[in-house]
Parts: structure tokens; C-alpha cells; sequence
């Protein structure tokens, strides 16, 4: 989608700037917007009052757009090889496709270590949340989605333990979710 990026605060746009330069601070990532007098300020991320867009903490913009399973699944980016720079380079191709058809993917660099939240990332409107309420919905049918992408079996080379890894990771998030939902 095309937008002006005039528009963006200057943390936001600061932000998303760096990403475009292909420079990534970790500082940067992992320090609060500061946007006085708008409601994102002191937080990780920052969303429009129209909920159009969100700009994240790594600089990403996601465009809020219904989700496109079909083209989703037809789609998969899957990746040739398991080392990890080719793993990296993967892991941005995979998020800016799914995107593109309304999938909200958090990008690698601001996973946090230890961090909290059901995938690793926190979702909400405080100051130590990743992503905004808004898009919690948009997260759980993500979830499933891309789950159902890493699961198969030409997602990742013959042999790859990155198989095994989304079976015993990605997997049992998902199962906690369904517990936690049917209770």
C-alpha cells in the first residue's frame, strides 16, 4: 500500500526510516515512542487514530486489511536453505508476503528475550506491549495461518530440524490457545 510517510510522527517515522536505510539499532527497537500528547506515546508501537496502519518497533508498517487466506496459502515463501543468515533473510521475505494479504507478523529483531505474551511477543496497550489491542484478533487468525504454513513439509529442506521446531514450538501455542478458549 502507498502512504505518505509525512504523515508518521517523528518516532514513528524515525523508526520506520531506519528500516527503510537497512540500518537496524537495537536501541532503537526496544526504546519507547515518544509522541507526547498522542495516545502510542511511551509504547513499543504506534497506531493511527483511523486504525489503518500500525508502525512497529522495528520500524515495520502494517497495513490493517482483511485477511487473505487463499492468497496466503497459495503463496508460501518457503525456505531453500537452514542456515542462519539464509534463515534471516527468509524470516523478512516470509513476514513482507504475508503482509501484503493482512497477515500481522511480528518481525524477528524486536522478539525480546525472555519476553512475555503468548507468542513471544505481548499484545495490549501499555507501555511494555508489542502490538496494539486492535490487533489481537488479526494475531489469533494470523497464528493459525502461519502455523498451518510452517507445518508443510516443503516449508523447510528435507531433514531440516527447523521441522521439529515449529512442530514442538509453534504447536503447543497453539494447543494452549485452544485450551485456554474452550475453558
Amino acid at each position: 500500500m502507498l502512504f505518505n510517510p509525512a504523515s508518521l510522527p517523528a518516532a514513528a517515522r524515525a523508526r520506520w526510516q531506519h528500516k527503510q536505510d537497512g540500518r537496524i539499532l537495537t536501541q532503537l527497537i526496544h526504546a519507547l515512542c515518544n509522541c507526547p500528547g498522542d495516545p502510542c506515546h511511551d509504547m513499543h508501537c504506534w497506531i493511527d487514530a483511523a486504525m489503518e496502519k500500525t508502525v512497529l518497533g522495528d520500524g515495520t508498517i502494517f497495513f490493517h486489511m482483511p485477511v487473505d487466506e487463499k492468497m496466503v496459502m497459495k503463496n508460501p515463501a518457503p525456505c531453500k536453505k537452514d542456515t542462519h543468515a539464509v534463515i534471516r533473510r527468509w524470516c523478512r521475505t516470509f513476514q513482507e508476503t504475508l503482509m501484503q494479504h493482512g497477515v500481522c507478523v511480528h518481525p524477528l529483531w524486536p522478539f525480546g528475550k525472555n519476553h512475555s505474551g503468548e507468542w513471544g511477543f505481548a499484545i495490549g496497550d501499555g507501555r511494555d506491549d508489542d502490538i496494539p489491542t486492535p490487533l489481537r484478533m488479526t494475531c489469533q487468525q494470523s497464528s493459525t495461518l502461519i502455523y498451518q504454513l510452517l507445518s508443510q513439509s516443503a516449508m523447510f529442506p528435507s531433514g531440516s530440524p527447523l521441522h521439529d521446531v515449529v512442530a514442538n514450538c509453534f504447536g503447543d501455542g497453539l494447543n494452549a490457545n485452544r485450551e485456554v478458549s474452550t475453558n
